[in-house]
């Protein structure tokens, strides 16, 4: 996290259930193993087990009907560590947020700073 390097996948639940999480948690382990991070490092880590500890946690604080969203991200860990970070983050969606976007759209703007090469990042990822 220091190194401001990460990669981030996004799971949110649908009626209380975190939506397709075994594919999310796929994608981002060939993310991890897309830029070296070495997932056989996270053997004594159940990611699956932490986003659905997290998420129980988090789907007692909102309230009935409420769904959230949870944020996974990795590092490489310390500099000159043999561990990566984890991280695992929950919540609640933000629907009168959403529906103001849904209902009145959403301004984007196209960024005039070039894209990371894909040398650097691959672009599947």
């Amino acid at each position: 996290v220091l190194q401001g390097v990460m990669l981030v996948e996004r799971v949110r639940t649908y009626g209380g259930k975190l939506f397709q999480l075994p594919r999310h948690i796929a994608r981002l382990q060939d993310s991890v193993e897309a830029v070296g991070i070495a997932w056989n490092r996270w053997a004594n880590f159940d990611l699956t087990e932490v986003c659905e500890k997290v998420a129980a946690a988090a789907l007692e604080t909102v309230g009935d009907g409420n769904d959230i969203g949870l944020v996974i991200l990795a590092t490489p860990g310390r500099v000159h560590g043999t561990e990566p970070t984890r991280i695992v983050h929950a919540s609640e969606l933000p629907w009168k947020r959403l529906a103001q976007w849904y209902m009145q759209g959403q301004d984007l703007v196209t960024a005039t700073i070039r894209n990371v090469p894909n040398e650097c990042w691959p672009v599947h990822i």
